[in-house]
């Protein structure tokens, strides 16, 4: 039936004129009815089928708008920029933020009654909110953080109601204007860039309390929380993949714990400082048929990898970091445990180094897979002597490459996977020493909250190296291990993030028959 409707109204505009700006705003309804709820838009829903969207979008186009005046024009100009926000963002999906998509509000332009404008023309040169505030509210960003988006469309008719309807609706949300424990109120930093235009006939707090149901008192002490730029998806899972159900997950934001996976990509501005720390023990390895074989003695690694990762300018599927890594090796008593570690006095062997240095690459290949990346690292060995005497890291240059996947599964539950091609090769040019290895992971992730996930996860590692025969070498399978683990993360605060995990290698030939307990703090700015 919309669709009939939208063919009609194409045709008989050409005949009957501006009368059928009200048939454009009952059409314009009907879409924001279809496709918005709880302040948020069905963007995976309109992925999928955009085409109610762009045929709305051309009739907004048409020249037979060009000559509205008063609140026909102002309604349909509101009507017009929403529609466009939402149609740049499909047009760019799957987008975490409009705020990854370069000049959002100013670059494109959209055809507006047979005129080509920005969103930013359209909302300083034709509608002025310094004129009437409460466009501040109906005026849609694609962000969280916006005042919530209307399931109707602005009509002529009642303008200066609808206006008022969502500036109530607006100042009286608790995630609008948030009150806390202490009488502190925060407010949207929307009232600090355009404090001129809400403070023109009144004091800030009196416009606010023009709409507010309960009044903020004049003495309450007032700050600005952080804007929230995450897109305004009513599907959490937004962006994941083409065929996910725009029907499925809560309306819950995500938090960074969901949002920065290991597959995911950071933007300009955005940045992530990461320390990974890890204690491997083992004094047992396995032999080649299998078999536990005691070392004599235990041996304790204590590697803590530094990484610092940003996005960059203009370069959306690219962020470049550093890693460092530094470790401390202990060789101690058979009949030692981890919790010897620290002991000086019955140590055989310890040594703390900056092991090794190198930047770091990675890049999503395809834009309509963002959670498919590939990340390559070069790491360069710093200390001397890493693997004589005593082994404490690989005395070699690094080539670390890993394919990163994950997918959501219904609300709670993650898949990620990861495949790695790690090549150590000697400080010289010779060949004799050098390995890789092809190490195999998956981790299943349940979310019992936005801030909370724990998870269990497998990884196989075959190293293939030269290999001694009776007759020569020759190139092949070396050793292998298996190693079987949980762990658990906390998002602390919205930026700062902690991880506990713990692994067993529970089976190998030629390699360690030890364990690792991990602990991890991660801050991203964004």
């Amino acid at each position: 039936m919309q669709k009939f409707l939208l063919l009609l109204l194409g045709f008989s505009i050409h005949l009957i004129g501006f009368s059928q700006a009200d048939e454009l705003e009952e059409i314009s309804n009907d879409f924001f009815k279809k496709y918005t709820s709880n302040g948020k838009v069905h963007y995976q829903r309109l992925y999928n089928d955009p085409s109610d969207l762009d045929q709305l979008v051309q009739l907004y186009g048409m020249d037979q708008f060009s000559g509205l005046e008063g609140d026909a024009e102002k309604a349909f100009l509101i009507n017009a920029y929403n529609l466009f926000v939402i149609k740049f963002l499909i047009d760019e999906y799957p987008k975490r933020s409009p705020q990854e998509i370069a000049a959002f509000f100013t670059q494109k332009k959209f055809l507006l009654a047979n005129e080509k404008v920005s969103l930013d023309e359209i909302e300083k040169k034709k509608l002025s909110p310094s004129k009437d505030p409460r466009l501040h509210f109906a005026l849609i960003c694609g962000a969280n953080g916006c005042p919530p988006i209307a399931n109707y469309a602005y009509r002529a008719s009642n303008l200066d109601s609808l206006l008022d309807q969502q500036s109530r609706r607006a100042l009286n949300s608790p995630q609008f204007i948030q009150e806390n424990e202490n009488a502190e109120v925060g407010l949207s930093e929307i009232f600090k860039w355009y404090a001129a235009d809400f403070k023109k006939s009144t004091s800030l707090i009196g416009y606010i309390n023009q709409y507010r149901e309960k009044p903020i008192p004049a003495e309450a002490k007032t700050s600005y929380y952080n804007y929230d730029w995450t897109i305004n998806s009513v599907d959490p899972n937004y962006g994941l993949s083409k065929d996910s159900s725009a029907e499925m997950g809560s309306t819950e934001d995500k938090s960074n714990l969901q949002l920065f996976t290991p597959s995911a990509l950071f933007q300009w501005g955005e940045y992530e400082v990461n320390n990974f720390n890890s204690l491997y023990y083992q004094n047992s390895i396995r032999d080649a048929s299998g078999e536990e074989q005691d070392l004599g003695n235990s041996q304790a690694f204590f590697n803590a990898l530094i990484q610092i990762t940003s996005g960059l300018p203009k370069i959306r599927r690219l962020n470049v970091g550093i890693d460092i890594n530094i470790t401390t090796a202990r060789y101690g008593l058979q009949e030692e445990t981890p919790g010897d570690f620290f002991k000086d006095e019955t140590a055989i062997y310890r040594k703390t180094i900056v092991s090794s240095i190198g930047p770091r690459l990675k890049y999503v290949p395809f834009r309509k897979i963002p959670r498919l990346s590939i990340q390559s690292t070069f790491l360069f060995p710093i200390a001397s002597d890493q693997e004589d005497p005593f082994f404490i890291f690989h005395d070699r240059y690094s080539w670390f490459t890993q394919v990163f996947f994950d997918q959501n599964i219904g609300d709670k539950f993650q898949l990620f996977t990861e495949a790695d091609l790690l090549y150590r090769f000697n400080r010289n040019s010779t060949f004799n020493g050098n390995f890789f290895r092809v190490p195999l992971s998956a981790f299943l992730s349940y979310f019992p909250t936005s801030n909370s996930t724990i998870y269990v996860f497998t990884q196989y590692s075959p190293r293939y190296q030269n290999v001694e025969l009776q007759d020569g070498s020759e190139f092949g399978l070396h050793s292998w291990f298996t190693q079987l683990g949980v762990g658990a993360k906390y998002q602390l605060t919205s930026k700062l993030g902690l991880e506990l995990s713990y692994a067993d290698f529970a089976w190998s030939k030629n390699d360690g028959a030890g364990y690792a307990m991990n602990f991890g703090i991660r801050y991203i700015h964004r």
